[in-house]
């Protein structure tokens, strides 16, 4: 018997399903698993395989959006999956006497899975973060390094943003002879807030890691020194994500010792981004926002506007006069998040006494 399941994104419906049967929210994209089971017959092999397979879609969402694994493992031990499955897409499939081979297409109802969490009292996000980029550098005696593609920093970097599955959204500079003009190493080295912002313009970034490992021969010693440090688009430093020294003896598979800060400094980035933008529940979920308005078609594109926003999970008009609309808005993350997410669209939102009011900027 084998049984085989390769995880590209994990999916959470909010609509139902379209024709191409693609989820709805596009955070979560749409989760293949290819599948490969033997039984004795090709019925039963289909059932077994798709039973294991969304199985574990379902643990992998639950490891993506939960802020606490341990908690959420213990509410989730006794649910099952299936209860919460939106649907199941065959992509292409292959039924043979004795065997079952498809690529799967899994989704999960998102309102059942938001319920769920909340009944059990767990913390929990699902707002994507804005493109972010790393920027690795490797630093010793003999000079600074960005592009040496050998580098087991410099590729480790590659490595890790890619198979991340959170939801941090990694982008990376593009390649060529232009980019390495525009980053010099040295300044790179020196966290320049110029060439850290071009940087992030570069690879399309709204944040960006700068991740050092240097190798430091100034004591009996050697020591690794390893920093790392979140910038904003403009190149202002946001926060200090590790600053740590290991000596080094000569034993230490270097390879190992890096992935395992590359891991340390991701896991505690997209730790951070679930702490700032978990789910609300109760009235906190839920904001009265006002809008001057102009006329009936404005109202209706103020609705829609909202709707589309990925931090807004319902807009539910409220009243409408000749020159003001008012909305409540259920939101699926954070109000920081929301304001920088309206703010993107030109609007700033001002509260006041009563609720919040949209303000054009």
């Amino acid at each position: 018997m084998r049984f085989h399941i390769t995880f590209l994104a994990i999916c959470l419906a909010l609509l139902s399903v379209s024709a191409q049967a693609k989820c709805v929210l596009p955070v979560y994209g749409a989760e293949q698993v290819q599948i490969d089971e033997f039984a004795e017959s090709g019925r039963t092999a289909r059932e077994i395989a798709t039973r294991a397979a969304v199985d574990q879609a379902f643990a992998r969402v639950v490891q993506r959006i939960a802020l606490n694994q341990e908690s959420a493992n213990r509410v989730l031990a006794e649910e099952q999956a299936e209860d919460y499955l939106d649907f199941v897409h065959i992509r292409s499939e292959n039924a043979l006497p004795k065997r079952y081979m498809a690529e799967l297409d899994i989704c999960f109802d998102a309102q059942r899975m938001r319920t769920l969490f909340q009944a059990g009292g767990l913390e929990f996000a699902e707002l994507p973060s804005a493109p972010v980029v790393v920027l690795p550098v490797f630093a010793q005696p003999s000079g600074v390094r960005l592009w040496d593609r050998a580098n087991s920093w410099i590729a480790g970097w590659a490595e890790q943003t890619s198979r991340h599955d959170g939801l941090l959204t990694f982008v990376s500079l593009p390649e060529g002879l232009l980019t390495e003009r525009q980053l010099s190493e040295k300044l790179v080295y020196a966290e320049d807030r110029q060439v850290l912002a071009a940087a992030a313009r570069l690879a399309g970034a709204r944040q960006l890691v700068w991740a050092l490992a240097e190798i430091d021969y100034s004591q009996t010693r050697p020591r690794l020194l390893i920093r790392a440090r979140l910038f904003d688009e403009k190149g202002q430093l946001v926060a200090p994500l590790a600053a740590e020294e290991v000596v080094l003896t000569g034993q230490q598979n270097m390879s190992a010792l890096f992935s395992r800060f590359q891991q340390r400094i991701t896991d505690d980035l997209e730790q951070r981004w679930r702490r700032n933008n978990l789910v609300l529940q109760g009235a906190a979920a839920r904001l009265v926002v006002s809008a001057d308005l102009r006329g009936l078609a404005q109202w209706h594109r103020l609705q829609a506007d909202l709707a589309g926003l990925p931090e807004i999970l319902r807009v539910v008009p409220l009243k409408l006069s000749a020159t003001q609309g008012t909305v409540e808005l259920k939101l699926a993350g954070s109000l920081s998040a929301l304001r920088a997410a309206l703010q993107q669209q030109g609007w700033e939102l001002r509260g006041r006494r009563n609720g919040y009011r949209l303000v054009r900027l």
